[in-house]
């Protein structure tokens, strides 16, 4: 049962097989590889679909039997298409194609064997650019605009709850024009009266001014012009206060609105940095989201890509491996062109030569075939105008039973309306004879009448 199996695998023709047993452990061979090949496909991508949707063991299964069907179908088709020809060249131009399919199917079959081998390299490579893909995020976050915005909000909540701490307070009086002005004029005014206060009394004691010692003329307009400037100061410091309590009171006021202004800019400013906030850990979850789940085939790949790159040595291994696998899974087609190259077995000869009987078989056939063709087209012709004939004969037969029944039919609606007129006939007959026989009796009565008053008899009456 097995043996029968690898021979049906290797494409060879199981009846011509019997008559040369001695070929039939290298076809056996020859199935075999191509179920070892199939094997290993179908292992490959239960082992691709695990490793890039994590499917479930019983799926992974079904999709590697699957897989490995059309791989097995796939090189038996490529063995059993690989045959001798006469020529070498011609072998060659038959066989490298299917060559080439070969090595690309086992390529293909080869990349989850190699993944799988080199997984915790693969592995930790890709936790390396998953960090790398999450800084780069991280960096391209901070000129977006976005954050910008983000920023600018955060500095002006910052001055806001200041203004808030700070309170309804009138601040620095200072900075009013009024209250400035005034408070330079009593800076000057206290200036001039303590250098007037500092003449009076070197005056007094006749150390300056006119050197004489007390209280003379100078002293006493020294003296009135002290009295004026405290005047002058004091109405200055009345004005001044008036003029901080109206700043005070002015700018209190303006920091209550302040206050209730900076609130406002506050909450805003909250609200709106909520929503940027909102949006910036969607986008940053969303992209955690593809990074953790970038794990797939093609992710893979890259990784395997990038480590082989900057290792010499396991790059060295990697491309042993995959040649080594590609070569077992091109084996099937490889052991064909050995045969093809070598010299023709029993098998082979025989099935040359079978094929040349049904060749021969054949074209013998087709010189037959112009001939029953012209005897096929005239029996096609005779049954046509027997089938004419037949038609015609049964359509003239069909219009002749019409006729007759359209002619019967014409019968019977005569003869119903020839009853009816011998019936309507009648009727008129017979109403015409009681008409006939009421006017005689009537007569008679008349006559009778007339008779019996003159005694006469009257004359016989015709009934």
């Amino acid at each position: 049962m097995i043996s029968r199996f690898l021979l049906s695998l290797s494409g060879a023709n199981l009846e011509l097989l019997e008559e040369c047993p001695r070929d039939r452990g290298r076809y056996m061979g020859i199935g075999g590889a191509v179920l070892s090949t199939s094997l290993m496909g179908g292992f490959a991508a239960a082992l691709a679909l695990q490793m890039t949707v994590d499917a479930p063991p019983a799926a992974a299964v079904g999709f590697g039997v699957v897989w490995g069907l059309i791989i097995m179908n796939l090189d038996r088709w490529l063995v059993a298409s690989t045959n001798r020809d006469s020529s070498w060249w011609r072998s060659m131009l038959i066989l490298l194609p299917r060559l080439a399919l070969a090595v690309v199917i086992g390529g293909i079959i080869a990349e989850p064997l190699i993944l799988r081998v080199f997984q915790p390299e693969i592995e930790a490579e890709l936790e390396t650019m998953q960090g790398e893909r999450q800084r780069s995020f991280e960096a391209s976050l901070l000129d977006d605009p976005t954050t910008e915005r983000m920023n600018a909000l955060t500095v002006a909540i910052e001055a806001d709850r200041a203004v808030v701490r700070q309170g309804a307070t009138a601040g620095d009086l200072s900075e009013d024009p009024e209250v400035a002005r005034l408070r330079t004029e009593r800076t000057d005014l206290r200036s001039q009266r303590d250098e007037v206060i500092a003449q009076i009394d070197c005056e007094a004691r006749g150390t300056c001014g006119t050197a004489t010692y007390g209280e003379g003329p100078e002293f006493r307009r020294l003296t009135e012009r002290r009295a004026e400037l405290d005047a002058e100061l004091l109405a200055l410091e009345t004005e001044l206060d008036e003029a901080e309590t109206a700043a005070a009171e002015s700018r209190t006021a303006g920091s209550v609105a302040a206050l209730t202004s900076a609130q406002a800019d506050i909450d805003a400013g909250m609200a709106e940095l909520g929503l940027l906030q909102s949006e910036m850990e969607a986008r940053r979850s969303e992209f955690l989201r593809f990074n953790d789940e970038r794990t797939g085939l093609l992710a893979r790949m890259e990784a395997l890509d990038r480590i082989t790159e900057e290792n010499a040595v396991l790059a060295s291994r990697f491309w042993a491996l995959r040649i080594f696998v590609i070569l077992i899974d091109s084996l099937p087609v490889l052991v064909k062109m050995m045969m093809v190259f070598s010299p023709p077995t029993m098998y082979e000869r025989r099935a040359k030569a079978l094929n040349e009987r049904e060749s021969a078989q054949l074209e013998a056939d087709a010189k037959k075939y112009p001939e029953a063709t012209e005897i096929l087209s005239e029996l096609v012709i005779d049954e046509a105008k027997v089938n004419y004939r037949l038609h015609s004969n049964a359509t003239e037969q069909v219009n002749t039973k019409v006729v007759e029944t359209e002619t019967e039919i014409a019968g019977v609606v005569l003869d119903n309306w020839k009853a009816s007129q011998v019936i309507d006939m009648d009727d008129s007959s017979r109403s015409n004879r009681r008409a006939r026989r009421r006017s005689t009796t009537e007569q008679a009565s008349a006559e009778a009448a007339q008779w019996t008053g003159s005694n006469t008899p009257p004359p016989p009456t015709r009934s």
